[in-house]
């Protein structure tokens, strides 16, 4: 069993890993020595110590996040998943330069680190560990499939297809990496909507049952039309026949009853012709639908924009969210005082917003991406803090940062936690918090 604990020393932040032995073997003695004497890509850097007897291994992880905090806020998304397994093949490369085994690897996501906002990941090597690569693939990607984006269908048919090719028998690593390289460079999944400005591209793909229809409809407005007209002219003339256009004394024509009658005719027509190029339109709609293989059910009564409400509804629409600002959390009428957890009040109020924490996990930090509070200042870690609800208790995390995460004075372990309560005095690095409780 492997035993993980996290120590600060000056201004570096380290992972201590130890198992319950002794004495090394030969095998993990050439690998801690290669892994000492070699800065290898992708590899954390690591020293060894024995400490009651037992060998540790001190990995530095400064400035680092691990997997698992960074995708408890943000799933991913398809290019952070290409990423990763790229400088997984691509560090299991460089170890093969130095004759180290590939099961040594710790691929589980507390173990796999990552750099922000660049996304440089960093992976932990452990000498004498054997578990077989292909087992360990497995598992990280069953733990990605429930962190994954699943708006970003792209991502999700990414990783589910490089899940199936590791789970083929006879594939090998070369394999995985030729289908990641095929997958980069181009869209391998093309889920894209249809480019309906290409006229001719579209009426190239159009069914036969649909240009069927649609020359069918065409041919029916038209012939509908016409009998229109004809049947107007007909009215018309029947009108003048009957004498219903003649003077008082029915003797000749009377202009203003003739212009009433032909713009009585004309108005006729053109409100059948608008008729008809509403349901056109209408049709036309329906007819990409078909042809995108989606269900399309006409109905002439339907409006154009209900129609065009409909083909928007996947967008997302960016709604105002209070707690997103630069420096932090304000106090906005849309957080209910009786969701409210927990109000951090700045010392420097010329600096720093009141932080409102309505929910958890809850993070603090510069990085406006990746964090629920925004702090700007240049001595915050980019994720600095985690404020979480255990039960009947507020837990205040350090996110390995590298200036540290205090409670009245006392800096917290790194990755380390302590409730927090009304009254505490809170430090991210030096940003000053007073802790007010509201709720629990």
């Amino acid at each position: 069993m492997i035993i993980a604990e996290f120590e600060h020393d000056i201004n570096q932040n380290r992972m201590i890993l130890y198992k319950d032995e002794a004495q090394k073997g030969t095998e993990e003695e050439f690998q801690s020595e290669m892994l000492i004497r070699n800065e290898i890509k992708g590899l954390l850097p690591v020293q060894y110590r024995i400490f009651n007897n037992q060998i540790q291994y001190c990995y530095d992880i400064s400035g680092l996040q691990s997997l698992s905090s960074i995708i408890e806020h943000n799933s991913m998304n398809r290019k952070e998943l290409e990423l990763l397994f790229q400088a997984l093949f691509d560090c299991i490369r460089s170890i093969s330069i130095y004759l180290l085994e590939e099961s040594a690897f710790l691929l589980e996501q507390e173990y796999i680190f990552i750099h922000l906002p660049s996304y440089q990941v960093r992976f932990c090597y452990f000498p004498g560990r054997k578990e077989s690569l292909k087992k360990q693939l497995d598992s990280l990607m069953e733990y990605l499939m429930n962190h994954i984006d699943y708006k970003d269908q792209k991502a999700i048919l990414f990783l589910y297809s490089l899940y199936m090719k590791n789970k083929e028998d006879t594939s090998s690593l070369h394999d995985l990496e030729s289908f990641l390289k095929d997958t980069s460079n181009e869209p391998y999944f093309n889920l894209e909507e249809p480019n309906i400005d290409n006229q001719e591209s579209e009426e190239e793909q159009i069914k036969p049952e649909v240009k069927s229809l649609r020359k069918t409809s065409f041919s029916f407005n038209i012939i509908f039309m016409t009998i229109c007209f004809l049947v107007s002219i007909g009215l018309g003339g029947i009108a003048i026949y009957s004498g219903l256009c003649l003077d008082t004394f029915g003797n000749k024509l009377d202009g203003m009853k003739l212009s009433g009658l032909l713009i009585i005719l004309f108005v006729i027509n053109i409100t059948v012709a608008k008729v008809l190029f509403h349901l056109n339109l209408n049709t036309k709609i329906s007819f990409h639908r078909l042809n995108s293989n989606e269900i399309a059910i006409y109905n002439p009564d339907i409006e154009i924009e209900s129609i065009e409400e409909e083909a928007n509804e996947d967008e997302t629409v960016v709604l105002f969210d209070p707690r997103q600002k630069e420096q932090g959390l304000t106090t906005e009428p849309e957080i209910k005082e009786e969701s409210i957890l927990l109000r951090l009040i700045p010392q420097q109020k010329e600096l720093y917003q009141t932080i409102i924490i309505d929910e958890t996990p809850f993070y603090i930090g510069k990085l406006k991406t990746r964090t629920n509070s925004t702090l700007s200042n240049s001595a915050v870690s980019r994720i600095h803090s985690k404020i979480v609800k255990d039960q009947e208790k507020i837990l205040l995390y350090d996110m390995n940062s590298t200036n540290g995460t205090f409670i009245n004075g006392d800096r917290l372990p790194v990755n380390g936690y302590k409730e927090i309560k009304t009254g505490d005095v809170v430090e991210f690095a030096n940003a000053t918090f007073h802790v007010e409780k509201t709720l629990i």
